[in-house]
């Protein structure tokens, strides 16, 4: 009796291994980030330098804890000039050189009854897109792992009939 079900589940395990590997192609890597508190009105202001040159996107959360802002807003900045601006949580892109320090400053209005809000402030690297595989290419990958799955599973049926046969 041939045991197929273990090859099935490792051919199984690569096709989901590789299709995971894939999705997490494009992952982006974190290269500054903050949290703080404001009391009632502040500003915050910290550095940060990238490693390469590229694309970058900068990402402000308003964390509604213990309320919500009145008013929050973030600045990306070198020391000669303003990169962007955005008012309120959100996110944009810029591109950024290494060797160049960046400051992220954080402007806000803290709200509720304790006169308090956490913000936060994430820049990462935008990935080099993937070259992917041309369609022609992974039809013919998908359909040849099938006919190869198929041809276990028939294989080890046969197998399995042919043995309870009387001789």
């Amino acid at each position: 009796m041939k045991n197929t079900g273990s090859i099935k589940g490792v051919m199984a395990g690569a096709l989901l291994m590789g299709t995971c590997w894939m999705a997490g192609a494009e992952a982006a890597s974190v290269v500054y980030e903050d949290v703080g508190f404001i009391r009632g009105v502040g500003y915050e202001s910290d550095s940060f330098t990238v490693a390469s040159d590229g694309s970058y996107r900068v990402t402000l959360t308003d964390f509604s804890f213990p309320s919500e802002f009145d008013q929050l807003s973030l600045s990306i900045t070198t020391y000669k000039s303003e990169i962007n601006f955005i008012e309120g949580a959100g996110w944009f892109d810029f591109e950024a050189s290494s060797g160049i320090t960046y400051y992220a400053n954080v402007y806000g209005v803290a709200g509720g009854p304790l006169d308090l809000g956490l913000y936060g402030v994430g820049v990462e690297a935008l990935s080099a897109p993937v070259s992917h595989v041309p369609l022609p290419a992974s039809l013919l990958l998908m359909s040849s792992a099938l006919v190869v799955l198929g041809a276990f599973g028939r294989g080890g049926n046969k197998a399995e009939a042919m043995e309870s046969l009387p001789a």
